[in-house]
């Protein structure tokens, strides 16, 4: 029995004795292919490839030339020792440029000194070889007071498909373009997205007229969009209110210069000149014309109707109510639709007479 036990012991022994695998750990990693603008798997239809990939071998402390090579060329790459590994690299071809279309599939194959297969590594290069395309370029507001505006614009980048914007390079940049060619900003982006959209401020120098403004974007193989371009109106000059249009006038349409002691109706009117005149904010203060100093009076919305050739005719209706003679004044005030504004005081001469109309 006690044989017995010390045989099962040398059995447990022996299956607890650690067992060895004869393979070799081996690995690609970190794999790079760019073309000459440094974009990794994308290249230009007429470009070179820069290859790099760290190889490791266990036991094999000087990876060469001929362990790693670009498959089915069999060319072999350049290996020096690195962090992590071998860092091996390649160019393709070794001088000048090759043509590309669409997508090309490349294999770097790692092998040990006996020339026998350790590691693959695949991917693939794209030939980016359309340009960018600025899909939308809005400029608002479309009239400014100020000078400066809002520009939305929409880049769309392919790589050799039109329209397909699952697969490019990346936007590098878009230029803020002046009607004289001049480039009045650049919005760097740089980034992989194949659908951009950015909101830049433009300010312009004019002081009044329209201005033409554009954009053109370039992709990260430095394929530029062709320009695409919005007008704006600049308008720094406040509505101007026409003091000698002032009227005040009875039902009748008489102009009113002499009242008694009973109010009457009346309407007060003033033309401005505006091409862009904003209705909602003509207003006027008509408490002089009262003596009961309305409250209604102080702020009076005018109601507005178009003349043509950029005048509009504002006009409130009121109670004339005076207690005595002499200028008799109004403030109105008004804006464009760009934010200018302008307010002006305008007087009338009225008598007042007890018993005119009895």
């Amino acid at each position: 029995m006690k044989y017995a036990h010390i045989a099962l012991f040398i059995i447990y022994l022996v299956i607890m004795i650690p067992i060895y695998s004869a393979s070799v750990f081996a690995s690609l990693s970190n794999v790079y292919a760019k073309g000459s603008n440094g974009i990794n798997g994308y290249v230009k239809s007429e470009d070179y490839i820069d290859f790099k990939v760290t190889a490791v071998i266990d036991g094999d402390s000087d990876i060469n030339d001929s362990q790693v090579k670009l498959s089915p060329t069999m060319i072999g790459f350049t290996c020096n020792p690195g962090l992590t590994g071998f860092d091996c690299t390649l160019r393709y071809p070794s001088s000048g440029t090759t043509s590309f279309s669409q997508t090309t599939p490349y294999t770097i194959k790692l092998y040990k000194d006996d020339e026998s297969e350790e590691a693959t590594a695949t991917g693939e290069l794209t030939a980016d070889t359309l340009s960018p395309a600025v899909t939308s370029f809005t400029v608002s507001p479309q009239t400014t007071g100020t000078g400066t505006v809002s520009l939305d614009i929409t880049i769309n980048d392919y790589a050799s498909v039109s329209g397909d914007t699952t697969k490019c390079s990346g936007i590098k940049k878009v230029e803020i373009v002046r009607s004289d060619g001049g480039v009045a900003d650049t919005k760097t982006i740089d980034n992989s997205s194949c659908i951009v959209n950015i909101i830049a401020a433009y300010t312009t120098t004019k002081s009044s007229g329209s201005e033409t403004i554009c954009a053109r974007a370039y992709d990260r193989v430095n394929q530029n969009s062709t320009l695409v371009c919005d007008d704006f109106n600049i308008d720094r000059l406040g509505p101007a209110i026409m003091s000698n249009s002032f009227k005040i006038i009875d039902s009748n349409g008489n102009d009113v210069s002499y009242i008694g002691t009973e109010p009457i109706g009346v309407t007060v009117s003033v033309n401005i000149t505006e091409a862009e005149l904003n209705t909602g904010s003509v207003k006027a203060n008509l408490s002089g014309l009262n003596t009961d100093v309305l409250p209604t009076y102080n702020n009076m919305q005018g109601t507005c109707s178009y003349l043509g050739s950029n005048v509009t005719e504002c006009s409130w209706p009121i109670t004339l109510r005076l207690d005595s003679s002499g200028a008799k004044k109004v403030t109105v005030n008004a804006s464009d639709m760009a934010g200018n504004y302008n307010v002006v005081a305008l007087s009338k001469l009225c008598w007042f007479k007890q018993h005119i109309y009895s």
